[in-house]
Protein backbone atom coordinates (compact mmCIF):
# COMPACT_ATOMS: atom_id res chain seq x y z
CA UNK A 1 0.00 0.00 0.00
CA UNK A 2 0.74 3.52 0.09
CA UNK A 3 3.17 5.49 2.69
CA UNK A 4 2.83 8.97 2.78
CA UNK A 5 5.52 10.53 4.67
CA UNK A 6 6.15 14.50 5.62
CA UNK A 7 9.10 15.40 7.46
CA UNK A 8 10.70 18.83 8.63
CA UNK A 9 14.09 19.55 9.89
CA UNK A 10 15.35 22.50 10.93
CA UNK A 11 19.51 23.20 11.96
CA UNK A 12 20.86 26.50 13.71
CA UNK A 13 23.85 27.07 14.63
CA UNK A 14 25.59 30.06 16.24
CA UNK A 15 28.92 30.60 17.36
CA UNK A 16 30.40 34.55 18.43
CA UNK A 17 33.68 34.62 19.58
CA UNK A 18 35.23 38.21 21.43
CA UNK A 19 39.08 37.91 23.10
CA UNK A 20 38.60 35.15 25.51
CA UNK A 21 34.41 35.20 25.37
CA UNK A 22 32.81 32.64 23.36
CA UNK A 23 28.92 32.03 23.30
CA UNK A 24 27.89 28.82 21.80
CA UNK A 25 23.76 28.38 20.55
CA UNK A 26 22.43 25.29 18.49
CA UNK A 27 18.40 24.21 17.79
CA UNK A 28 17.95 21.30 15.75
CA UNK A 29 13.92 20.88 15.58
CA UNK A 30 13.01 17.55 13.68
CA UNK A 31 8.91 16.51 12.89
CA UNK A 32 7.28 13.42 11.10
CA UNK A 33 4.20 12.20 10.14
CA UNK A 34 3.66 9.33 8.75
CA UNK A 35 0.56 7.95 7.16
CA UNK A 36 0.10 4.19 5.42
CA UNK A 37 -3.49 2.66 3.52
CA UNK A 38 -3.76 1.02 6.94
CA UNK A 39 -3.08 3.05 9.45
CA UNK A 40 -3.82 6.65 10.33
CA UNK A 41 -1.73 9.83 9.94
CA UNK A 42 0.63 9.79 13.02
CA UNK A 43 3.42 11.73 14.34
CA UNK A 44 6.78 9.59 14.34
CA UNK A 45 9.19 12.74 15.00
CA UNK A 46 8.82 15.92 17.23
CA UNK A 47 11.74 16.42 18.69
CA UNK A 48 13.71 19.56 20.07
CA UNK A 49 17.03 19.66 20.83
CA UNK A 50 18.38 23.00 22.19
CA UNK A 51 21.13 24.55 23.64
CA UNK A 52 23.79 27.35 25.04
CA UNK A 53 27.39 27.29 26.24
CA UNK A 54 29.50 30.09 27.36
CA UNK A 55 33.55 29.32 26.78
CA UNK A 56 35.95 31.52 28.92
CA UNK A 57 39.24 30.44 27.02
CA UNK A 58 41.45 31.83 29.94
CA UNK A 59 44.86 30.26 28.56
CA UNK A 60 46.16 28.67 25.00
CA UNK A 61 44.24 26.05 24.01
CA UNK A 62 42.27 25.55 28.07
CA UNK A 63 38.92 26.92 28.62
CA UNK A 64 36.11 26.69 31.17
CA UNK A 65 32.63 26.68 30.35
CA UNK A 66 29.02 26.94 31.31
CA UNK A 67 25.50 26.12 30.06
CA UNK A 68 22.46 24.22 29.75
CA UNK A 69 20.92 22.05 27.30
CA UNK A 70 17.14 21.29 26.55
CA UNK A 71 15.22 19.34 24.72
CA UNK A 72 11.97 17.02 24.30
CA UNK A 73 11.01 14.21 22.32
CA UNK A 74 6.98 13.18 22.14
CA UNK A 75 7.57 10.07 20.87
CA UNK A 76 9.97 9.16 23.28
CA UNK A 77 7.82 10.46 26.14
CA UNK A 78 10.24 13.08 27.27
CA UNK A 79 8.02 15.90 27.62
CA UNK A 80 11.53 17.90 28.51
CA UNK A 81 14.17 17.59 29.76
CA UNK A 82 17.17 20.19 30.94
CA UNK A 83 20.61 19.62 31.34
CA UNK A 84 22.72 23.08 33.53
CA UNK A 85 26.63 21.78 33.35
CA UNK A 86 30.02 23.71 33.92
CA UNK A 87 33.52 22.04 33.38
CA UNK A 88 36.95 22.16 32.02
CA UNK A 89 38.01 21.68 28.16
CA UNK A 90 41.23 21.49 26.22
CA UNK A 91 41.66 21.58 22.81
CA UNK A 92 44.83 19.88 21.12
CA UNK A 93 45.28 21.82 18.06
CA UNK A 94 47.32 20.83 14.67
CA UNK A 95 46.10 23.33 13.07
CA UNK A 96 43.00 25.77 12.52
CA UNK A 97 40.94 23.44 10.65
CA UNK A 98 42.43 20.13 12.51
CA UNK A 99 41.59 19.69 16.26
CA UNK A 100 40.27 17.42 19.13
CA UNK A 101 38.55 18.85 22.15
CA UNK A 102 37.69 16.72 25.61
CA UNK A 103 36.53 18.30 28.32
CA UNK A 104 34.85 17.45 31.66
CA UNK A 105 32.58 18.87 34.00
CA UNK A 106 29.62 18.39 36.30
CA UNK A 107 25.77 18.58 35.47
CA UNK A 108 22.29 17.75 36.95
CA UNK A 109 19.35 16.44 34.63
CA UNK A 110 16.01 16.55 35.06
CA UNK A 111 13.55 14.66 32.71
CA UNK A 112 9.58 15.20 32.87
CA UNK A 113 8.26 12.51 31.02
CA UNK A 114 5.03 12.69 29.19
CA UNK A 115 3.13 9.59 30.75
CA UNK A 116 2.24 9.55 33.84
CA UNK A 117 3.03 5.72 34.60
CA UNK A 118 6.76 7.46 34.54
CA UNK A 119 7.77 9.43 37.44
CA UNK A 120 10.24 12.40 37.17
CA UNK A 121 13.87 11.49 37.14
CA UNK A 122 16.50 13.70 38.58
CA UNK A 123 20.16 12.85 38.88
CA UNK A 124 23.28 15.12 39.45
CA UNK A 125 25.72 13.37 35.83
CA UNK A 126 29.31 13.56 35.23
CA UNK A 127 29.47 16.12 31.81
CA UNK A 128 31.64 13.88 29.62
CA UNK A 129 32.65 15.45 26.01
CA UNK A 130 34.55 14.55 23.20
CA UNK A 131 34.87 16.93 19.96
CA UNK A 132 36.74 16.75 16.69
CA UNK A 133 37.29 18.40 13.59
CA UNK A 134 39.48 17.49 10.84
CA UNK A 135 39.03 19.52 7.23
CA UNK A 136 40.94 17.57 3.90
CA UNK A 137 41.53 19.72 1.46
CA UNK A 138 42.29 19.83 -2.68
CA UNK A 139 40.56 16.57 -2.66
CA UNK A 140 39.42 15.78 -6.40
CA UNK A 141 36.18 16.65 -7.38
CA UNK A 142 34.58 18.27 -4.33
CA UNK A 143 38.37 20.01 -3.22
CA UNK A 144 37.37 20.06 0.58
CA UNK A 145 35.62 17.29 3.16
CA UNK A 146 35.23 18.05 6.69
CA UNK A 147 34.51 15.65 9.04
CA UNK A 148 33.13 16.74 12.34
CA UNK A 149 32.19 14.77 15.28
CA UNK A 150 30.64 14.81 18.82
CA UNK A 151 29.69 12.69 22.01
CA UNK A 152 28.26 13.85 24.91
CA UNK A 153 27.61 11.77 28.04
CA UNK A 154 25.97 12.27 31.43
CA UNK A 155 26.31 9.15 33.85
CA UNK A 156 24.70 9.28 37.17
CA UNK A 157 27.52 9.83 39.45
CA UNK A 158 26.69 7.80 42.49
CA UNK A 159 25.89 5.03 39.86
CA UNK A 160 26.88 4.86 36.45
CA UNK A 161 24.65 2.42 35.06
CA UNK A 162 21.60 3.35 36.75
CA UNK A 163 20.73 6.77 34.72
CA UNK A 164 22.45 7.79 31.76
CA UNK A 165 21.90 10.47 28.83
CA UNK A 166 24.41 10.25 25.71
CA UNK A 167 24.45 12.32 22.43
CA UNK A 168 26.64 11.58 19.41
CA UNK A 169 26.82 12.79 15.83
CA UNK A 170 29.21 12.35 12.87
CA UNK A 171 28.81 14.65 10.03
CA UNK A 172 30.54 15.28 6.58
CA UNK A 173 30.22 18.51 4.88
CA UNK A 174 31.25 19.46 1.25
CA UNK A 175 31.23 22.81 0.65
CA UNK A 176 30.13 24.75 -2.51
CA UNK A 177 30.69 28.12 -2.27
CA UNK A 178 31.55 30.32 0.62
CA UNK A 179 27.82 30.79 1.89
CA UNK A 180 26.38 27.16 0.65
CA UNK A 181 27.64 23.80 1.74
CA UNK A 182 25.53 20.47 1.89
CA UNK A 183 26.42 17.60 5.11
CA UNK A 184 25.59 14.12 5.82
CA UNK A 185 25.11 13.52 9.43
CA UNK A 186 24.24 10.66 11.71
CA UNK A 187 22.99 10.57 14.89
CA UNK A 188 23.04 8.29 17.71
CA UNK A 189 20.95 8.86 21.14
CA UNK A 190 21.12 6.51 23.82
CA UNK A 191 19.83 7.21 27.35
CA UNK A 192 17.73 5.35 30.08
CA UNK A 193 14.34 5.54 28.88
CA UNK A 194 12.05 3.50 31.45
CA UNK A 195 9.49 2.22 28.47
CA UNK A 196 10.51 -0.59 27.54
CA UNK A 197 8.54 -0.65 23.75
CA UNK A 198 10.68 3.04 22.93
CA UNK A 199 14.37 1.52 24.25
CA UNK A 200 17.14 3.38 25.16
CA UNK A 201 18.49 3.42 21.34
CA UNK A 202 17.82 5.94 18.56
CA UNK A 203 19.56 6.43 15.39
CA UNK A 204 19.16 9.35 13.01
CA UNK A 205 20.46 9.95 8.97
CA UNK A 206 20.06 13.32 7.71
CA UNK A 207 21.18 15.29 4.40
CA UNK A 208 21.62 18.69 5.53
CA UNK A 209 21.73 21.58 3.19
CA UNK A 210 23.41 24.97 4.91
CA UNK A 211 23.67 28.54 4.63
CA UNK A 212 26.84 30.37 6.32
CA UNK A 213 27.07 33.84 7.39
Amino acid sequence: GSNNKNNVDIQLDLRHKQAEHEILLAVDYEFETTETADTPKRETEDELVASLFYKNHFANNQYYYAGIMGDYDRPRHIKNRYIPSIGYGYRFRMDKSKWIEPSIGIAYATTKYTDDVYSDKNFAAWALCLEGNYQFDDLAYINTLIVDGRILYYPRIDDLNADWISRANLGFTIPLFDFFSVKLQFGWINDSNPDPDVGNNKETTKLLFGLNF
